[in-house]
């Protein structure tokens, strides 16, 4: 397990390309770091995000169309993929648990660095998805795939 009190000094993050990227999860018990050890950032983590928009619109029979009252920013949904790995299918699957386990917590915080930028989520429990390489008894590498629902507004920052 790779959990990381809030005041522990990491060894330098992982690179993901030529960035210095960090990626931590709040638990109960301090910050997980989810891009250094047993955990690897799989590149669709920081592809793609999607923003949208809760509307109320009205419509009349002798306009055509409808026509928007109000519109604020909706629920905000992250793609997190985060490789695991482990010497032994014992220390992989506990690996998993822990991340599964930070993931799915009624809400938590996100802290995302990328190299001198950083930006502070507040999330919400996620949907989940584990997928191996070989048959799950096996495995020592597992890909867990989650789709992390946040609020619209983020902290931003300088690291």
């Amino acid at each position: 397990m790779s959990i990381v009190p809030y005041d522990y000094v990491a060894p330098p993050p992982g690179r993901l390309g030529s960035l210095d990227v960090s990626f931590r999860v709040s638990t109960p018990n301090g910050w997980m770091e989810l891009n250094y050890g047993c955990y690897e950032l799989h590149r669709d983590t920081l592809g793609v995000s999607q923003r949208a928009m809760r509307r109320t619109q009205t419509s009349n029979p002798f306009v055509p169309g409808q026509f928007t009252v109000n519109a604020v920013v909706d629920t905000v949904t992250e793609i997190v993929s985060v490789w695991v790995t482990g010497d032994t299918h014992f220390e992989m699957e506990a690996a998993v648990d822990a991340l599964v386990g930070a993931l799915e917590q009624p809400s938590f915080l996100i802290e995302r660095r990328v190299t001198d930028s950083l930006r502070l989520w507040w999330c919400f429990a996620a949907d989940v998805t584990i997928s191996t390489q070989a048959e799950y008894l096996y495995a020592r590498k597992a890909l867990v795939q989650a789709q992390v629902p946040r609020l619209p507004q983020e902290q931003k920052g300088l690291a």
